[in-house]
């Protein structure tokens, strides 16, 4: 395989750090000749010197830019610009001002450089190459316009709906009709005769049969050197009303196809020939020399055939001809190129066997563009068929298939598809983490206003007790001293009455009924501290935290849906605070415990550990809920991914949480098996250095 061509480019930016990333991803190409100038004045000098191949500039520089830049050298070098911030006003206007292509600086713009110049480099040649064969063919069809318009011989060609294309001066000389007269028209009878009838050219062109031609034209017979063609003569009316004798000589004109694209007529006035015997042969002599510059004339349009079939070959694009059949008539280089074949091992075959299409795929002929992947290049193409028309018959007589390389473009679609998918993964996220940050202050608020009342019923009870035990203090008072003092019948009265009330069954239960009131509020305000924990508003920054705090806090969220389903455990270790965001490791194991729960459909058990194993610290939550496959095991932390029922899950819990362990630099492992439960390891390092 031959070398690449070095291509020699020249970087004007002011930037060092930009060159730097540029000139380090051009380099690794290995086919680059680099040159640099950090301004305008260096760079013009530059070029002066040795032109470049391609030009890399800065939009904006000190003393100019890219703008500057393009009207100074005129097209002679093709140019990128590049920008720190561009706009699409900006790139519209740069592209307008003759720019190779606008590039906007970032490290993947960079990356893709050693690309971007290559295809630069060539599309900016194969557009040299185009103008200057499109200039070949001006300039061919400028020189026989030219040759037609300047000869000596009347000359005027018609096309095949008999207007008059070209009508040149020596037709004018002859017979006193201006071009401006009939070029467009198909008035050119007007120059001959006085009503219009058909010219020996509109007999040519419409083929009339062999009885009208002789009564129009006596004297004819069929040209001897070309076919096609007829020749008659005859007296017409000269310019200056006189009578001169005129030979016709009218042939058709087909292009490669052999479809029929004009009809050419030459005149030549022959009456000194008529009039003079020994004029005879010199007439002779001229229509011959005016036969062989129709010849000459041939050979050019096969000229400018070829040189069009060589500009087809300078096509990247693979252009092919076939027959009604499929098979490859005519083609251009590309062709070869691909399937690594001289033209001779192509002409003949189908054409689908030549792309490698799929057996049974050849309906792509029946679509006028398609895309389909080339097995054997691993390239992708466009397809593309127009269908070629015979004149006569008016039916399809091939197709022109064009095979454009989308290579490129498909893997740009693919990586633009790639990056649309995680920004919108990347933006559920965020409303995800807003939406739990909603919840946590609606939890603060929530804590903040139940501490109030919370606050006043504890600091009741207490005086409650105190109440209680003075009354207790006065009743046992009247019991033993005041009791002393009254008579039997008074005693047994308030005895009585002290047992109808059960005041002795209210002293002794009441001090229970207090106790478990006060558990009651403070079990509440346990609850309180663990939902305004949980809730973490204003501690958006990382903190030393006890990983066992967490927990417990996460457990008191959670237990309304263990409590009914499971028997939850703790192994807790004595660990050292870790450097952590309190907040988001409960949201971590709120969604584990909750996961857990819901694991389990009927009665089970939940094992939370903890403990040290060198500078980390390990969290262990196990369930002997229903477990996960081995195939959802592979995939239970991908976004989205859920195996709950629908509307039952978002697939974003375990997403967020690997997102949340791998924010504080640590590792989640799952191992399960489907009906024996389910084990989450989260490792967490003592220490974390805080990531930038």
């Amino acid at each position: 395989m031959s070398e690449k061509p070095s291509i020699r480019i020249l970087i004007v930016e002011d930037e060092p750090a930009h060159v730097e990333m540029i000139c380090l991803h051009l380099e690794r190409a290995g086919n680059m000749d680099i040159q640099l100038a950090a301004n305008m004045e260096n760079c013009l000098e530059a070029i002066a010197s040795s032109p470049p191949d391609i030009i890399l500039v800065d939009l904006h520089l000190p003393d100019g830019g890219a703008i500057e830049l393009l009207s100074k050298i005129d097209g002679k070098v093709p140019i990128i610009t590049m920008t720190s911030r561009g706009s699409e006003e900006q790139a519209v206007e740069v592209l307008k001002s003759g720019a190779q292509d606008y590039l906007t600086k970032s490290p993947e713009t960079f990356a893709a450089m050693p690309r971007t110049v290559e295809r630069a480099v060539r599309e900016w040649q194969l557009q040299r190459d185009i103008e200057q064969a499109n200039e070949k063919v001006r300039a061919q069809k400028s020189l026989v316009e030219a040759l037609l318009q300047n000869t000596a011989t009347p000359i005027f060609v018609v096309d095949p709906q008999h207007r008059v294309l070209i009508w040149n001066k020596a037709c004018t000389e002859l017979t006193g009709v201006k071009a401006a007269d009939v070029v467009g028209t198909d008035r050119h009878w007007s120059a001959f005769y006085a009503q219009k009838r058909p010219c020996l050219i509109d007999v040519v062109l419409e083929g009339s049969p062999p009885e009208l031609l002789t009564e129009w034209y006596p004297h004819h017979s069929r040209s001897e050197s070309l076919e096609e063609s007829l020749q008659a003569e005859g007296w017409r009316t000269g310019r200056a009303g006189e009578p001169v004798y005129l030979t016709f000589n009218a042939a058709l004109v087909r292009d490669t196809d052999g479809t029929v694209i004009a009809a050419i007529e030459t005149l030549q006035d022959i009456t000194a020939r008529k009039k003079m015997e020994d004029d005879l042969v010199a007439s002779r002599e001229a229509l011959t020399r005016q036969h062989e510059k129709l010849d000459h004339l041939f050979k050019q349009v096969e000229q400018a055939k070829q040189e069009w079939e060589a500009t087809l070959d300078c096509m990247s694009d693979i252009i092919i001809l076939v027959d009604k059949k499929g098979m490859v008539m005519r083609s251009n280089r590309a062709l070869d190129e691909l399937v690594n074949a001289p033209f001779t091992d192509i002409h003949g075959h189908p054409w689908h066997e030549l792309l490698a299409i799929p057996q049974g795929a050849e309906d792509l002929a029946q679509v006028r563009s398609q895309e389909f992947f080339h097995q054997p290049t691993r390239r992708w193409f466009l397809l593309s068929m127009y269908p070629v028309t015979e004149l006569e018959s008016k039916g399809t007589a091939g197709q022109v298939i064009t095979l454009n390389d989308r290579t490129e473009i498909k893997q740009m679609t693919a990586k633009l598809e790639q990056a649309n998918r995680e920004l919108k993964q990347a933006h559920v996220q965020q409303l995800q983490s807003e939406k739990m940050a909603s919840i946590g202050q609606l939890a603060a608020g929530v804590a903040h206003e139940i501490n109030n009342p919370i606050g006043f019923v504890t600091s009741n009870l207490g005086s409650l007790e105190k109440y209680v035990a003075k009354l207790n203090e006065f009743i046992t008072f009247l019991s033993s001293d005041f009791m002393d003092n009254l008579d039997p019948e008074q005693r047994e009265q308030v005895a009585l009455r002290r047992k109808q009330l059960k005041i002795d069954l209210v002293l002794e239960d009441i001090n229970d009924l207090l106790a478990e009131s006060r558990d009651g509020v403070e079990r509440v305000g346990k609850i309180v501290r663990d939902l305004k924990g949980f809730s973490r508003v204003d501690e958006a920054e990382h903190k030393m935290a006890h990983v066992e705090e967490c927990l417990e806090s996460a457990i008191n969220i959670a237990w309304n849906e263990i409590k009914y389903k499971a028997t939850l455990t703790r192994d807790f270790a004595e660990l050292p605070a870790i450097l952590c965001y309190p907040g988001q490791l409960n949201q971590v194991f709120v969604n584990m415990l909750v996961n857990a729960a819901q694991a389990i459909d009927d009665q089970g058990t939940i094992d939370v550990a903890t403990w040290q194993e060198g500078d980390h610290v390990l969290i262990r939550i196990t369930d002997s809920g229903c477990g996960i496959s081995e195939e959802n095991c592979k995939r239970i932390f991908d976004p989205f991914f859920t195996t709950k029922e629908v509307g039952k899950g978002t697939g974003l819990g375990l997403s967020i949480t690997y997102d949340i362990i791998k924010k504080h630099q640590g590792e989640i492992h799952v191992t399960s098996r489907e009906g024996e439960g389910t084990r989450f390891t989260i490792k967490l390092p003592a220490q974390r250095v805080e990531s930038t």
